[in-house]
């Protein structure tokens, strides 16, 4: 039985344990480390979920691989799902390949998932490439266009900004430069900026009496 729960679940990735729960599988993606300049290939492990799902599929793959009848199919089946639930405590019941079942301390039916070799899935050594000149298809609104007409068009915009530099610079000089000549129409005589009023000297007040 151990043999058909394994073949019926690396086919269909899925395998119902009738009210006991449900078998799967569950991939990872890849995962790339650019400070080790590894690619790490994507984990496939197993586990159990306490959620039951239809178990007919399954019942159908035993008989016809037993070449038993169905209702003889669902009775082996049940048959070890009770042997699985009345387990003894710290008891296992192991896979060829897939992991084990087994009871933990506090009772539970608990599986875990045999480690998968390390030569099936070797690390990959991967330098990371920059193509400055590479162009992918983008939309920008409803328009679709490239990654390199969309550089061009920022680097022109970029190169007329500077271009046109001079423009506030000169605005400014023109405004200054009015305000200066107002200034001076204003006022004839003016020749300098600052305070312009008179000082008045007045006459040494007497700080001695003469003799006589």
């Amino acid at each position: 039985m151990d043999e058909l729960i394994e073949l019926y679940l690396f086919k269909y990735r899925k395998c119902p344990l009738l009210e006991l729960g449900t078998l799967e599988i569950v991939d990872s993606s890849a995962v790339a480390s650019l400070a080790e300049r590894m690619i790490y290939a994507p984990l496939i492990s197993i586990r159990f979920v306490n959620t039951a799902m239809p178990a007919d599929h399954f019942i159908n793959f035993i008989a016809n691989n037993k070449k038993v009848t169905k209702n003889a199919a669902t009775l082996l089946l049940k048959e070890y799902c009770v042997t699985l639930r009345n387990m003894d405590a710290y008891g296992e019941t192991k896979f060829l390949t897939a992991g084990k079942f087994y009871v933990n301390e506090d009772g539970q039916l608990v599986f875990k998932p045999a480690d998968t070799p390390g030569e099936f899935l070797p690390v990959v050594y991967a330098e990371r490439v920059i193509h400055t000149d590479a162009s992918h298809s983008m939309t920008v609104g409803d328009k679709e266009t490239t990654s390199a007409e969309m550089t061009a068009y920022y680097s022109e915009n970029d190169l007329a900004s500077r271009d046109k530099w001079w423009i506030p610079a000169l605005i400014i000089f023109l405004i200054a430069a009015i305000a200066i000549g107002y200034f001076f129409n204003a006022d004839p005589g003016a020749n300098t900026f600052g305070n312009r009023q008179k000082i008045q000297i007045k006459p040494d007040s007497a700080t001695y009496k003469p003799v006589e």
